[in-house]
């Protein structure tokens, strides 16, 4: 059964572009406290009920409108599919996708936390499922713009066994990427 979270995702990136601080700090992350976790055996596996839903945000010394230009190439550099894209919110949403094995140059155990079953970090082993979210906002001025970014991830056992999904966390690796790309498009 899905629920359908990219209203949550959208909720998550809202609240924190409207409640976040005033501070230039790189990158803010935002997120509720990490998922439940149970640990059975020997401490050898654990089991997420929910994925956690993290927002992370930096700004970039980018015009608004040269960010928004900029935002779907960091996307496709990353091999994030678009869903929808609004110009007038300044957001960017996916569907629900497959992410592959090794992800923007790394492991998928870099760039989202499943946790472990005894053959290792199910980031790896497993099938990851992403939706992500960003949103661009003028942040102190016409030069500036806060990107803001979130991802639900979810993972399921490649072999097609009855085991539930479990939620995953986001490292913030893809989301300050994300924000890197906006801010200098050849990296």
């Amino acid at each position: 059964m899905r629920c359908d979270s990219v209203p949550a995702l959208s909720l998550a990136v809202a609240v924190t572009l409207a409640c976040g601080p005033s501070s230039r700090a790189p990158v803010i992350e935002r997120g509720a406290e990490p998922p439940p976790v149970i640990m059975t055996g020997r401490g050898s596996t654990d089991v997420r009920t929910n994925p956690e839903v993290r927002s992370v945000e930096g700004v970039v010394p980018v015009p608004l409108d040269t960010a928004w230009q900029r935002l779907p190439a960091a996307w496709d550099g990353l091999g994030i599919p678009i869903r929808q894209a609004d110009p007038r919110s300044g957001t960017l949403r996916s569907d629900r996708f497959r992410a592959r094995s090794n992800m923007a140059g790394a492991p998928m155990r870099d760039n989202v936390d499943c946790g472990y079953s005894m053959a290792g970090p199910r980031a790896d082993l497993w099938d990851v499922y992403l939706e992500v979210t960003s949103a661009l906002r003028p942040e102190g001025g016409p030069q500036n713009t806060r990107v803001s970014s979130a991802i639900i991830a979810t993972a399921r056992p490649r072999d097609g066994s009855g085991t539930q999904p479990v939620g995953c966390t986001s490292t913030g690796r893809l989301e300050r990427l994300i924000a890197e790309r906006v801010r200098n498009p050849t990296t």
